[in-house]
Parts: structure tokens; sequence; C-alpha cells
């Protein structure tokens, strides 16, 4: 006798899922609270590196997710800082990575993002300044530990996302490219956060 029951749950559809990977703590957590907050359709998945290069993490996604494993409507975003590569290494990450990946480059680090909830920073700046003008605002904050902020980042996420596109548009108008250390400060978190907004 044929179970109806088993029968019709392999015909369910594969749902669509989002893969974030990171190698930071404080992106970890971040994600972590995002997914919480999702309200879409895909089921999101946050893959956590702890230290590791981009180039292992990429490799680990080609081995997870072999891109003919992908069903129409998955994404995967590789996020990452900036500020412990040169350009010759930028150039080398993009060579390798599967073009079914979006990598999210944050310049100088991933505390830019938080930063631009609260103002548009539009001068170069270190790895090591980021954190303590964030202080300015959330005036407990220490990475990794993101969740007592985290409401308060979310309301005022149309902001960072206005200010990352600010960034973005003044590196193009000057000619600078995206995707080099001379193009500080900039962040392409604002992509993820409207991906998971719209869908």
């Amino acid at each position: 006798m044929i179970n109806i029951f088993r029968s019709r749950s392999l015909r369910l559809p594969h749902r669509k899922t989002i893969r974030i990977y990171s190698n930071g703590r404080t992106e970890k957590n971040y994600f972590n609270l995002q997914k919480k907050a999702y309200r879409g359709s895909r089921t999101v998945k946050v893959i956590h590196k702890e230290g590791k290069e981009i180039k292992t993490i990429l490799e680990k996604i080609k081995r997870e997710c072999d891109g003919r494993s992908l069903i129409s409507g998955d994404k995967i975003f590789c996020v990452v800082d900036v500020d412990t590569l040169t350009d010759i290494n930028i150039l080398e990450v993009f060579r390798v990575k599967p073009k079914y990946v979006d990598l999210i480059l944050s310049n100088p680090n991933f505390e830019l993002w938080l930063l631009l909830h609260f103002q548009c920073h539009t001068t170069r700046i270190t790895k090591d300044e980021t954190e303590p003008i964030v202080r300015a605002h959330l005036h407990e904050y220490h990475k990794p530990n993101i969740e007592p902020f985290f409401s308060q980042l979310k309301e005022n996420e149309t902001t960072a996302m206005r200010n990352a596109k600010v960034l973005r548009a003044q590196h193009l108008k000057e000619e600078v490219d995206l995707n080099s250390i001379a193009a500080n400060p900039h962040t392409y978190v604002d992509y993820v956060i409207e991906f998971l907004n719209l869908h």
C-alpha cells in the first residue's frame, strides 16, 4: 500500500535558500539576528568560518554548493573585511570566486556598516577607528556583542542603506574602483539587507 502522506512530501518543492558566509564573529551575530527578524519566504543560513581567509571560505563554498546544486532563486553572499587585504589579494579573490557567489566587501571593516546607521562617514577611516566612532552612537558597544543594539540598528536600517549608496556614488564619481583598498570608506552590506527585505 502506498503511503499517501509520504508521496506528497516527496513532491514538495525545494525551498529557496539565502546563504550568508562570513569569517568574523560580529558579522555572524549580526546576520543571525537578521535571520530571526526575517519574514520572507526563503530559508536563511548563516555560516561562520572563524578567522578563515577569503579564498579558504570560497573553496568551502564551492565544495558545499557547486553551482549545479543551486536552484533558481538561491542566493549566496560572502561577507568579508578589506582591512588586511591588498589590491592584489582582492583581484585574486575575484579571480577564484564562483560566479554564483556575491562578494560583500566592507572597507575597512564591518563596523563601518554599523556606523552608517547613524552618520554618513565620507572620509578615510582605519579598522582601529571604526569601533570607537560607533561607540559615540552605541555607547556600550564592543565587538562582537551586537544583540543589545540590534533593535536600534533595525530602526535606522534605511539610513544605513542610503548612506552606503552615498559612499558608492562618491567613489564612482571620483572614478575609484569599488573593489580596491582605495575605496575607503565603502561597504556592500546594504546589498544583503536589501535582498533580505525584498525576498
